[in-house]
């Protein structure tokens, strides 16, 4: 598994995807994604559907997304 740099959460709670990882993921502007807590760690994954234990949210043009009040 391919570790990316660490990114700083910013004051307005959003998170930069890594350029690279967000090419592997294919993911772009408007892409929604799935958050997952297990305990301690953030899985992140490109949306398929309605998983009853995820957060849905948004990619946007810059690359960022909002990280949930209930993961930070």
């Amino acid at each position: 598994m391919k570790r990316y740099s660490s990114r700083a959460i910013d004051e307005a709670s959003r998170i930069v995807i890594h350029s690279e990882l967000r090419q592997r993921l294919n993911l772009s502007a408007g892409d929604k994604i799935s958050l997952r807590r297990v305990d301690s760690i953030v899985i992140l994954q490109k949306a398929d559907g309605g998983d009853a234990d995820s957060f849905s949210v948004q990619v946007n043009d810059l690359g960022t997304i909002d990280l949930p009040a209930e993961l930070r």
